[in-house]
């Protein structure tokens, strides 16, 4: 609906990496007037500004999920690069409950012999 307006630029749909029911809509104007003005129908009073009412300032990164250009038409979608196990794996979790380092077992001393 956005993407119809006057003075659309392009928008993006993200989803937060770490919180897959976060969020993200960004849209780009050629200036602030075709953004308001794209916000006084009544369309957008009825459908866009909800939607935007439940925006929450939430630090994080985010996935581009889809593109939409200028034209409205020349949308393009991305396949999530999450793990399929990303919303049950902990932080230190991503290969097993433990994973060996080289700081749990001494490297050798060159020009020593190992046992």
């Amino acid at each position: 609906m956005l993407a119809g307006r006057p003075g659309f630029r392009d928008g993006v749909v993200g989803r937060a990496v770490d919180q897959p029911d976060l969020w993200v809509l960004t849209t780009r104007w050629r200036d602030v007037g075709s953004y308001r003005r794209a916000l006084t129908g009544f369309a957008a009073k009825s459908i866009v500004v909800p939607l935007l009412s439940t925006a929450v300032d939430e630090p994080s990164a985010f996935e581009v999920l889809h593109e939409i250009g200028g034209d409205g038409t020349a949308g393009s979608d991305s396949d999530s690069a999450l793990a399929a196990d990303a919303g049950r794996t902990r932080l230190g979790e991503a290969a097993a409950p433990r994973v060996a380092t080289d700081l749990q077992t001494p490297a050798p001393v060159p020009g020593t012999m190992s046992s």
